[in-house]
């Protein structure tokens, strides 16, 4: 069995030991209080109960139903579906309210979703069959389970036993099964599950204020983004209006045009994959901007290296062709649709992003500025569509406004240092809310091993 870290380090101030122990000869749990039961999952649940129990009930009974995406990966569900009895029997997972939930596939399993069930409709549940049922037996507090089964260590064990195919493996009801808890008293399990949704709630409510700045600050940054495109520095220029929608008004002196008569349009394009001699590994040495590149355009305004390269031969065999250094690239399909980046050396892109090679009245650093303020237009241009893209007669009437070269210099400038500081207090932010994620998690593993002893905390 893979060795597993106990938990990460609680404040040992606040939180103490119980008074002995005794090895529970499960190396993840490692020692438990002597009081403690060791017991398998098996001999204290009930897994996956079958729908036999509910047959005596009239067939038009509604009943809570819960697809994966209703299943949180904190415990939440969202009760707003439901079907009846006769629509959910066949096809779907039953469960009813004390009931523990939990995510069999990868990668539902691994970013922890689950829950425990109440609230139901009428007490009862049907969901996708992608979910364990764990039904706690007279000797366990469904609560307790609940936090046991969100516990890293049943996560990342859970995980190294998956089976199946590459991208559809599961985690098997055997596993469930055979997985060791420390038990304690009834009264006991109450109190620790009754600490953990105390403290839990604390420090989700912190999250959540930290994530609410973080959404805040990034409000900021993009109307500071937009406003100094679109309006620039000097508030006291007359202005007149641009006649595009999203613009609005603009400095009296500025101009605005279509993209296309101020910067070469480039487009991309993918070499063959039936074709293997254009993928050798050897030779795939020219970088090729794709949908592998996702978060390098989200998270930089330069974009140094890709995911993919393609080689020579496939270039030359294909639509495919080298991008010059400076080219403003910009991601036209998919989910993150507008994501945007300026290449810093010759790239090839692939059929889902278009380049812009500014032309002597467009500073790129200034362009990449303008896309960035155009984000909610972007959007529009993409709404109703199934698979979020920006058709190329839309690229094609994409305007932006034109300042003078000394102006964009010195909007983007201005715009580079307004980031930092902005960005320096999302990243901030963002570790004080990763802190929290890891004691949250330490916490309730540390409380369902009985690492600390929380019974004069369970009030």
């Amino acid at each position: 069995m893979t060795t597993l870290s106990r938990s990460k380090s609680l404040p040992r101030h606040r939180w103490k030991p119980y008074p002995s122990y005794a090895e529970a000869k499960s190396e993840w749990l490692g020692a438990i209080p002597s009081h403690w039961k060791r017991t398998r999952l098996r001999h204290a649940c009930e897994l996956n109960p079958s729908k036999s129990e509910i047959a005596h009930l009239a067939m038009h009974t509604e009943a809570s139903f819960l697809p994966m995406e209703c299943v949180g990966t904190d415990g939440n569900i969202s009760l707003d579906r439901t079907k009846t009895l006769d629509e959910g029997w066949q096809g779907f997972t039953y469960f009813r309210d004390g009931d523990v939930l939990v995510a069999k596939i990868t990668p539902c399993f691994e970013n922890g979703k689950g829950a425990y069930c109440e609230g139901l409709t009428n007490g009862l549940g049907f969901g996708t069959t992608e979910l364990h049922v764990i039904r706690p037996g007279a000797l366990l507090n469904g609560r307790f389970l609940f936090y046991v089964t969100i516990n890293d260590a049943f996560r990342a064990l859970g995980t190294t036993s998956m089976s199946g195919a590459a991208g559809q493996q599961r985690i098997s009801e055997q596993f469930v099964a055979d997985f060791v808890v420390g038990l304690p008293g009834a009264e006991e399990q109450q109190g620790i599950a009754r600490f953990l949704d105390r403290e839990t709630a604390k420090i989700d409510a912190l999250i959540a204020k930290a994530q609410r700045l973080i959404e805040l600050l990034q409000e900021k940054r993009t109307a500071l983004i937009s406003r100094a495109v679109t309006t620039g520095l000097d508030p006291t220029v007359p202005m007149k209006q641009s006649g595009i929608k999203w613009l609005g008004q603009i400095p009296a002196h500025w101009e605005v045009k279509r993209l296309k008569h101020v910067c070469f349009l480039e487009t991309g394009h993918t070499p063959s994959k039936s074709d293997s001699t254009y993928w050798l590994p050897e030779e795939c040495n020219i970088p090729w901007i794709s949908l592998n590149d996702t978060k390098s355009l989200e998270s930089a305004d330069f974009i140094d290296e890709t995911k993919i390269r393609i080689s020579l031969a496939g270039m030359r065999n294909s639509a495919a062709h080298l991008i010059e250094s400076g080219a403003v690239v910009f991601n036209r399909d998919g989910a993150r649709v507008g994501l945007s980046s300026i290449t810093t050396k010759p790239m090839c892109l692939s059929q889902h992003l278009i380049g812009w090679v500014c032309g002597p009245k467009v500073y790129n650093y200034y362009l990449l500025h303008v896309l960035y303020a155009m984000e909610q237009e972007i959007y529009r241009l993409t709404a109703g569509a199934t698979i979020p893209t920006i058709g190329m007669t839309d690229v094609k009437r994409m305007a932006m406004p034109i300042p003078p070269l000394e102006e964009q210099y010195a909007i983007s400038d201005y715009l580079v240092k307004q980031r930092a500081g902005i960005t320096e207090l999302i990243q901030s932010v963002g570790k004080q809310t990763a802190f929290l994620r890891e004691y949250r998690t330490a916490l309730i593993s540390a409380a369902v091993t009985g690492k600390i002893d929380v019974r004069g905390e369970a009030r």
